[in-house]
């Protein structure tokens, strides 16, 4: 894997978040907007392999639209400004 592919380790509070949900699809982006967790709730979700999926920006990869026809996701959307 070269840099712009490789997934790093989640920290221990994110993985325990995570390991504490429920059923919920959860991804977990990057501060550059990679994908650096995409579980198996998210693959039946959204279709897309993790393997597919890891590392890509998550504009890329998590596709919609919101009401009004705007991507759900985009580069220098508002979740990624509030992290």
């Amino acid at each position: 894997m070269n840099e712009d592919t490789q997934v790093h380790e989640l920290p221990e509070a994110v993985r325990t978040l995570i390991e504490a949900r429920t059923g919920d699809a959860v991804y977990v982006v990057g501060p550059d907007y990679r994908i650096v967790h995409w579980d198996p709730q998210m693959e039946s979700l959204s279709g897309v392999l993790s393997e597919e999926a890891l590392g890509k920006r998550c504009y890329e990869a998590v596709m919609g639209e919101r009401e009004g026809g705007q991507p759900f996701c985009a580069h220098g959307c508002a979740v990624m400004h509030l992290a």
